[in-house]
């Protein structure tokens, strides 16, 4: 069943969170956290995005950014040093963020032009993506001690209007996850071992008992690829590895890894791997910030050059 892959996608950083909200509610069946709609992205970022601007996630600080692409540079970035934004593998327009000395974490949605903030959590709490199909939204919820801001207990829960709702039987240190169909595939890191296990949960049902697929894997990852799952070593029948580190992107379409690393050079690049074979098709090299994808056409974003465009249904470029 299992394809596996060497495929790696930074895990969040834990932050101990100071008080931002006053007023709580408390739900049966949700979690801890304030609804927030159609109010301020805060952030630092505006709550409309510039008719020149585009919405990049940038890589290299972790941080939403807005990038000028007439000026070819970033317009607006947080000031921020403890702030952090943290999104889907899959690339949605959900994001998270959390600051560790100013705020709780909240989610973000993108809009078009309009970014708000769907809810805040408590300041004790951290929101992360965990996965996602398009439709259904899952986050990993963990709690920190006041004191030293050290990780009490995590948990998942899915995205339903402006709450988020626990999962009753899911918990550990849950790193990574796939949705497929009506499964979420994803792994838990055991500290005794420093392995991790995979496990497999129907998240239709709130109160369903994951069942443990493996265990003992040395990665955490967890992607799937035209419905089938992957996962540990390898990511090609060639067994090939893909250096990884910052950003991994699965394009189903075109049958390509779109990886994001740093290089030699102290800039990043961006490579495009054949998923089937697993040879490198082209790779783009420069001070990158992220790249957007629309049907067939790519568009690679970096300071100081104009968005260069490519074909992703041309094998080479």
């Amino acid at each position: 069943m299992m394809v596996k892959s060497s495929l790696r996608h930074r895990p969040p950083r834990a932050h101990a969170l100071s008080t931002t909200c006053a007023v709580l509610v408390a739900l049966l069946g949700a979690l801890s956290l304030v609804s927030c709609s159609g109010a301020a992205a805060a952030d630092d970022l505006p709550e409309t995005i510039g008719a020149d601007q585009t919405l990049l996630f940038r890589h290299a600080s972790d941080h939403l950014v807005l990038f000028d692409t007439t000026q070819q540079t970033i317009a607006v970035e947080t000031t921020r040093p403890q702030l952090f934004h943290y999104d889907f593998p899959t690339r949605e327009n959900l994001f998270t963020s959390g600051d560790s000395t100013d705020n709780g974490f909240r989610i973000l949605r993108v809009d078009g032009p309009q970014i708000t903030t769907v809810l805040l959590a408590d300041s004790n709490q951290g929101v992360f993506p965990l996965a996602s199909d398009g439709s259904t939204f899952l986050f990993t919820v963990v709690d920190y001690t006041e004191a030293d801001g050290a990780i009490v207990q995590s948990r998942v829960a899915r995205l339903e209007g402006e709450q988020l709702v626990e999962y009753a039987n899911i918990d550990g240190a849950v790193t990574a996850g796939v949705l497929l169909d009506s499964t979420l595939f994803y792994s838990v890191f055991q500290p005794e071992s420093e392995l991790y296990d995979l496990l497999r949960v129907d998240v239709s049902d709130l109160q369903a008992i994951p069942e443990v697929l493996d265990s003992g894997l040395t990665e955490g990852d967890v992607y799937s690829y035209q419905g089938v799952l992957i996962a540990d070593d390898f990511y090609s029948p060639t067994g090939a590895t893909l250096n990884c580190d910052y950003y991994c992107y699965i394009d189903e379409v075109h049958g390509l890894v779109l990886a994001l690393y740093p290089n030699d050079s102290q800039d990043l690049s961006l490579d495009a791997i054949d998923l089937a074979s697993g040879e490198r098709r082209w790779s783009e090299a420069g001070d990158l910030v992220d790249f957007t994808i629309d049907g067939d056409q790519l568009t690679i974003y970096a300071v100081g050059a104009a968005p260069k465009v490519m074909d992703l249904a041309k094998v080479d470029q």
